[in-house]
């Protein structure tokens, strides 16, 4: 239920406002055979900074955790092998 407009004030009388966060994420992969698979990928890949905001219900301070990650570009890589 959204917030009335009303109640969505700050102290000073100004509009609560979040900047957009969007980042990019992307991964890339190859079989070398049926049973053995090889990735990179990579997390957040413009190396955004989440928005600030000033969200009491989580311990961490300047993010809400839930919409973002202040760890910034991460890469990852894998690599699955089955046997039969």
């Amino acid at each position: 239920m959204p917030i009335p407009a009303s109640e969505n004030r700050l102290p000073d009388g100004t509009a609560r406002r979040v900047a957009s966060y969007v980042v990019w994420d992307g991964q890339i992969g190859y079989a070398m055979r049926a049973d053995t698979k090889v990735w990179l990928g990579v997390r957040n890949l413009m190396d955004r900074n989440p928005p600030f905001t000033n969200s009491l219900r989580n311990f961490q301070v300047g993010y809400d955790p839930g919409y973002a990650d202040p760890l910034g570009r991460t890469w990852t890589v894998g690599m699955r092998v089955g046997w039969r």
